[in-house]
């Protein structure tokens, strides 16, 4: 019975870390993040855009594949959405762990994924 609980999980961790990287190949682009802010401004579901990081590399590789992490590092990738105060919310993620915003040599790639969560953000809302 381990054997089988083992695949089942390597099963379920494969459908979810590829679900991810297919819904971002067709969800993770400026056209589709602004189409879902013209219905959030005509229905108000959407009300507020969160980015989520892992503590450590052993738990982004968890919801990715290890040969993605550099490819997420410092770019967001939609992870989900959560329910907040009767309102939708965007998840999104990056692979780079906080140790790596405290390097001097990350700066212009942590400014420039600011830049990007806000442009999400401004077609969002």
């Amino acid at each position: 019975m381990p054997h089988r609980s083992g695949w089942r999980r390597q099963l379920i961790a494969h459908l979810r870390k590829s679900g991810a990287f297919v819904l971002n190949l067709v969800l993770n682009h400026r056209l589709v993040f602004c189409l879902i802010g013209w219905l959030n401004r005509r229905y108000d579901f959407l009300s507020s855009v969160f980015v989520v990081y892992p503590a450590s590399r052993a738990y982004a590789v968890s919801y990715v594949y290890e040969n993605h992490l550099r490819l997420l590092q410092w770019q967001p990738w939609l992870v989900g959405l959560f329910r907040q105060d009767d309102k939708w919310g965007v998840m999104l993620g990056i692979s780079s762990a906080e140790e790596d915003f405290y390097k001097s040599d990350n700066d212009p790639h942590l400014h420039a994924m600011v830049s990007r969560v806000e442009e999400i953000r401004m077609c969002l809302t």
